[in-house]
């Protein structure tokens, strides 16, 4: 029985579906009539948790006033060295990358090496003036350079 004991108040339980319907996944979504049975089930489970809480406190402060009650033992849960559940099968990850790095060019020192070498050419080629503008008279420095860089930008 949940008598007696005062319920989670209404601000936070306003504030918990706030929260909830801010969220990505839900926006745009109708769930009034799920939020309110949702908002009196964490009500619920408030005011057992609380009610538990209380018993406990109560039996361990006077172990003479309930002889006949006992305290389970406080649940420890068991947290795995590796990984979050037991049953996930072993998979070998480690030969995994290893493959994967001896198939990958670019773990390679030397492929990292001439694509960096590749890369500086292609900037080399893109800062020459390599455009015809079909200019049929002679142009001034400026103006030619102003038309190399518009070819350029509408190439790239």
């Amino acid at each position: 029985s949940t008598d007696g004991i005062q319920g989670m108040e209404k601000d936070w339980l306003q504030r918990i579906v706030s929260i909830a319907r801010s969220s990505s996944l839900l926006k745009g979504l109708s769930m009034d009539g799920f939020a309110e049975a949702l908002g009196q089930e964490v009500q619920l489970e408030f005011t057992r948790s609380m009610n538990r809480i209380l018993l406990d406190k109560t039996v361990a402060d006077q172990p003479g006033l309930f002889p006949t009650v006992t305290l389970p033992d406080p649940h420890v849960e068991i947290v795995p060295r590796t990984g979050l559940h037991a049953d996930v099968p072993k998979f070998p990850f480690k030969d995994i990358q290893v493959r994967f790095r001896f198939i990958s060019l670019t773990t390679c020192p030397e492929a990292i090496s001439v694509m960096e070498h590749v890369r500086v050419e292609c900037w080399k080629v893109c800062k020459l003036s390599l455009f015809h503008t079909g200019a049929s008279k002679a142009l001034k420095l400026e103006v030619f350079e102003q038309s190399q860089q518009q070819a350029t930008t509408q190439a790239q």
